[in-house]
């Protein structure tokens, strides 16, 4: 912009001089804006040619295609997939461990709700201070939840009672046991 205003002034300033002068001049000036011309014609050429072969790569390169995915291979690594993993893993129990366990879960079935409520209380405050989960922990959960699953199924059923329910039924059998002593023979 500043050479536009400078041409300008050139030909005001041009004006002023004499005939021949400013054929000359006027010349010159022209020969400077021929080869200004030139030079943006050769440069609008050169920008031309570049975009055109990056056009030309553009279209020489391949963009990948997108592959489908098998999420299960997404879960297989050296040691195979995710089942047999855990399958290898699994804790193996002989009769007699199982036979166990299975008497913890009913004992547990038997404890009140309140004190299930208190060792799950337990182990979410543990998870929760260490951040993660262990495999006791998770044990201990499943064995929870076993046991308020079977205390679901005796409300379900009719045949759970709370402890006030047992005391007074206890109540009433001792009444009846009194009654018949009594007189009732």
């Amino acid at each position: 912009m500043a050479k536009e205003e400078k041409g300008a002034d050139d030909l005001e300033d041009i004006k002023k001089l004499s005939p021949e002068e400013r054929i000359d001049r006027l010349r010159k000036f022209e020969e400077n804006k021929k080869k200004e011309i030139e030079e943006a014609h050769k440069l609008i050429e050169e920008s031309v040619s570049q975009i055109k072969k990056e056009e030309e790569l553009r279209d020489e390169i391949e963009t990948p295609k997108p592959k489908q995915v098998d999420i299960t291979k997404l879960f297989e690594g050296e040691e195979g997939n995710l089942e047999s993993v855990v399958e290898r893993e699994k804790k193996q129990l002989s009769e007699g461990e199982l036979e166990k366990h299975r008497q913890y879960q009913h004992k547990l079935s038997k404890e009140a709700v309140g004190d299930l409520y208190n060792r799950v209380k337990d182990v979410y405050n543990q998870v929760k201070e260490s951040g993660n989960i262990t495999s006791e922990q998770q044990d201990q959960l499943n064995d929870i939840n076993y046991a308020m699953q079977y205390k679901s199924n005796d409300i379900k059923s009719g045949t759970y009672k709370t402890a006030s329910e047992e005391i007074s039924d206890v109540m009433d059998a001792s009444k009846g046991i009194l009654n018949y002593i009594r007189g009732g023979r």
